[in-house]
């Protein structure tokens, strides 16, 4: 007979919407479900810690962007700080 696997509770993994392709290996994700609901959050496929921006939802971090964008500011690290 086949062998008996014990079931194995995994923790809940929040949604993750794909906001940004940084280059490399870094993306820009949006939390959809979950706890952290609306914050936007930086991650590294090669396994880095992910980076929470200090807006603490969606639209702050995008009206943010656009303020910063629109004042001509290197973007190249934006929201980083």
């Amino acid at each position: 007979m086949g062998e008996r696997i014990a079931a194995v509770r995994v923790a809940p993994v929040p949604r993750l919407d794909h906001l940004n392709h940084q280059g490399s290996t870094f993306y820009t994700l949006l939390i959809v479900a979950g706890e952290s609901r609306g914050r936007v959050v930086y991650v590294d496929t090669n396994g880095q810690p992910p980076y929470f921006v200090k807006n603490t939802d969606y639209l702050s971090w995008y009206e943010r962007w656009l303020d910063e964008t629109l004042a001509g500011r290197n973007m190249f690290w934006f929201g980083l700080e």
